[in-house]
């Protein structure tokens, strides 16, 4: 169940520009009011000015209705930024096609190719074993995923937390390692890879990676995606 996703030479030439950090104890509740406000805030920007806006609003809003995105138009003029911590609960809202996804409590990098033009959005967050169950189960219908890999995530998982199976996996072992991923399309029409990787004591990381490439959102490539669950392969530029 592993994605067989090779990009071009620019892409994973990629450089992480800005990582935006923040806990995940915040109570739904919480959530569900920033949730309302989303449409107050503009999108976000990562100059100076738009990290404290991220930081006072607690929300990071994206605009992903029209690709490229060039690392400018989001304020990023450096080829590096430190890690920057907007914790505790922050609500990542992207607008895609067709609507709005939603996230919360992660972290976030952002990466471009060589020519700067944004081509991947990372988030992260931790979660003990049920509760990311229970997400990988909404993940069906708020991202499109495959329910049969969905469920073989979970199986995965399961077999991984088995009696036998180390705690904390430094690399893959055997039936005991987890690394396991799928792809689907939201609702609102954005292309998401999610992987479930273990993070160690009792918490279980899942990892949502947004593609921003134009190629991915082709009929054909949407096509792929929606029937395999698995990102097309691009072919690199020259070939």
């Amino acid at each position: 169940m592993r994605s067989r996703l090779r990009v071009g030479a620019a892409v994973s030439a990629g450089i992480i520009l800005a990582t935006l950090l923040s806990a995940c104890g915040k109570a739904p509740s919480d959530f569900d009011a920033l949730a309302r406000k989303v449409d107050t805030v503009p999108y976000s920007r990562f100059d100076d000015a738009g990290k404290d806006h991220i930081y006072d609003s607690r929300i990071l809003r994206m605009d992903l209705r029209s690709l490229p995105i060039s690392g400018s138009s989001l304020g990023i003029a450096r080829d590096r930024w430190p890690a920057l911590s907007f914790g505790p609960g922050l609500l990542l809202a992207f607008d895609g096609p067709s609507g709005r996804s939603t996230s919360r409590a992660v972290t976030v990098s952002i990466t471009t190719d060589t020519d700067g033009v944004v081509n991947w959005v990372h988030a992260n967050r931790s979660l003990p074993a049920d509760e990311l169950i229970a997400e990988l189960r909404r993940g069906v219908e708020d991202w499109g995923l495959p329910r049969d890999d969905v469920e073989a995530l979970i199986a995965d998982l399961h077999r991984h937390l088995a009696p036998g199976c180390p705690e904390v996996v430094p690399k893959l072992i055997a039936d005991c390692s987890l690394g396991s991923d799928t792809t689907g399309v939201a609702p609102s029409g954005i292309v998401a890879h999610v992987e479930v990787r273990h993070d160690g004591d009792d918490l279980i990381q899942i990892s949502y990676k947004l593609p921003l490439s134009p190629a991915y959102y082709t009929p054909s490539a949407l096509t792929t995606i929606r029937t395999t669950g698995r990102l097309p392969r691009l072919t690199p530029a020259g070939e």
